[in-house]
């Protein structure tokens, strides 16, 4: 199949799709149940567009439905007690891009793009425009194309399991188009491999999947709007990169990529890199370390260190290899950026999209992320799972930006209530001058962590 042929935001391009006229007959919207509130959930007669969160039409029967049409919640869930798509309940108190939002006649009964899905998987990738190609919220929605499959279907379900495909279509809602975007196709391909060997997805690649790309401003009649009869999705995961990032889906998807990685979009250069990997072992040899610094040169914030000499000068009383700085951006191969990202034991890093390809890394390696101010955000999150360690390098001093450097005290500790989240950002954007006195403190403890054979 060709993927420049299809236009994914169109859903005149997949079959499974049919257009709905008839608003004024809308089915009712109902929540079936969930597996927990941290799985999938299901819905029937939901729909979605290029804004935030689950549209719920308010037809007549809706407000005369139960609380539940199924008892597969827990008991204890206050959904029994309260209308699921309520701003009260205990539904509603999910992330903005994936709450209820309950939208009365005057509205829906306009609507003139309105499509149906008969079954679909919804995969929110967290307010992502059509060209922004940020792979960190890639992964928090298309990761779950690799994690839910029939099983989750079917324990789901208040329908009797099929043999068919799990899901006719894969919503990619809030997403990035993946089109000439390389690191995005390579990424998608690999799960969609296992999405078609495990009976999750038909394997029509181009037309059982459709992107809804993140656009402001409120629901038009123009808008197109796709509604499924069986909806299934996750409500609480947003910055996890493989849905829940379970140990089960982790070592899936390094197998996978044990698999793949040598068949990568180059392989040639893939396999350079990936030398260095083969060839090193254990046990742990100090003076062998590969220990690399990485300087990011794309972006709208480098987050540069203005002192990366001393950085590499440092990290050299650890090893006896040299301390390369490495780099990926766009224009990176992506099999070249998987192979790279396994190609050092102790990385000195930044903030940044680029750590997305610890994907790669099988648990293999310590990060050290450095900041100005401890901020936990996704590749910290994720690194839990990704890596071997993950180190939050922070106390570092801004450069160049005399407001931060007057806000630096309050806002080098973890307490939210003396810096807020809007503050802390603006200290990840910023270029720094490493503090070699906190950095050689959390080198030690990369290079205890990496060398103990019971991590």
């Amino acid at each position: 199949w060709n993927k420049s042929s299809i236009n994914w935001t169109d859903p005149l391009h997949t079959p499974r799709l049919r257009h709905f006229a008839n608003m004024s007959a809308f089915p009712t919207p109902s929540l079936h149940g969930c597996t927990s509130m941290t799985s999938l959930c299901h819905f029937s007669n939901v729909c979605f567009s290029r804004q935030d969160g689950i549209l719920v039409f308010d037809v007549p029967e809706l407000q005369n439905q139960s609380t539940m049409t199924n008892s597969r919640l827990p008991k204890t869930s206050a959904m029994y007690e309260e209308k699921w798509y309520l701003p009260n309940s205990t539904f509603s108190k999910v992330s903005v891009p994936k709450k209820p939002m309950l939208l009365p006649p005057q509205i829906y009964k306009s609507l003139k793009n309105v499509y149906f899905a008969k079954k679909m998987l919804v995969m929110n990738c967290w307010r992502t425009s059509e060209h922004n190609t940020n792979p960190a919220h890639m992964l928090m929605g298309m990761g779950n194309m690799f994690v839910y499959g029939k099983s989750d279907v079917n324990v789901s379900s208040h329908q009797s399991p099929n043999n068919g495909p799990a899901f006719d279509l894969l919503l990619a809602h809030q997403c990035s188009v993946i089109n000439g975007w390389p690191w995005g196709e390579y990424v998608h391909d690999l799960f969609w491999r296992k999405a078609v060997r495990e009976g999750t997805i038909h394997p029509s690649h181009g037309n059982a999947s459709m992107f809804l790309p993140f656009s402001t401003g409120n629901l038009s009649k123009d808008d197109t709007v796709v509604c499924g009869e069986d909806v299934y999705f996750a409500p609480r995961w947003t910055a996890m990169y493989l849905a829940n990032n379970n140990i089960k889906a982790i070592e899936a998807w390094e197998n996978l990529i044990e698999e793949e990685l040598p068949m990568g979009t180059h392989p040639e250069e893939a396999m350079s890199v990936r030398e260095g990997v083969v060839n090193h072992t254990l046990p742990c040899n100090l003076r062998s370390l590969r220990i690399a610094v990485f300087q990011r040169n794309e972006g709208s914030a480098l987050r540069s260190f203005q002192n990366i000499d001393k950085v590499r000068t440092l990290a050299k009383e650890y090893t006896s290899r040299e301390v390369p700085i490495i780099t990926v951006n766009s224009t990176t191969p992506p099999g070249r950026q998987a192979a790279l990202f396994q190609s050092f034991d102790i990385l000195i890093t930044p903030h940044g999209s680029h750590l997305s390809n610890m994907i790669f890394n099988k648990r293999k390696s310590v990060f050290i992320e450095v900041a100005c101010v401890y901020y936990d955000a996704a590749p910290a999150m994720n690194g839990k799972s990704f890596a071997k360690s993950w180190i939050n390098s922070y106390g570092h001093k801004p450069y160049n930006n005399p407001e931060l450097v007057q806000n630096m005290n309050k806002c080098v500790g973890k307490d939210l209530d003396t810096c807020n989240q809007s503050l802390r950002l603006k200290f990840i954007q910023s270029d720094m001058v490493v503090d070699t006195t906190i950095l050689r403190a959390n080198l030690i403890q990369a290079v205890s962590i990496f060398c103990d054979p019971a991590v």
